[in-house]
């Protein structure tokens, strides 16, 4: 009777655990996207050469005197930049 009881109420606890799981609201889904920072860096030759970050481009760039890449907020499905090119500048060429 004693191993009866106690088959009964850890079947109760197993159903309570799994109504408070199933009542529990779902968790919020969260996408992953690619960071709004990072832009599509070309070379000056039109070489795509990746994403990065602006800030992380113009410290590669260094001290801006000559044009150093291009970059675009994205690339089509293709590959092929999208918008309008928005070139930096720097000490050398990327």
């Amino acid at each position: 009777m004693k191993k009866l009881t106690s088959m009964l109420g850890l079947l109760a606890v197993a159903a309570g655990l799994t109504a408070a799981v199933a009542m529990a609201p779902a968790p919020e889904k969260s996408t992953v996207k690619a960071s709004a920072t990072d832009l599509q860096w070309f070379d000056m030759d039109g070489n795509y050469i990746g994403p990065d970050t602006l800030e992380d481009k113009r410290e590669e760039c260094g001290t801006p005197t000559i044009d150093c890449a291009v970059y675009y907020q994205s690339l089509d499905p293709t590959g092929a930049p999208e918008g309008d090119p928005t070139v930096i500048q720097g000490d050398h060429e990327l």
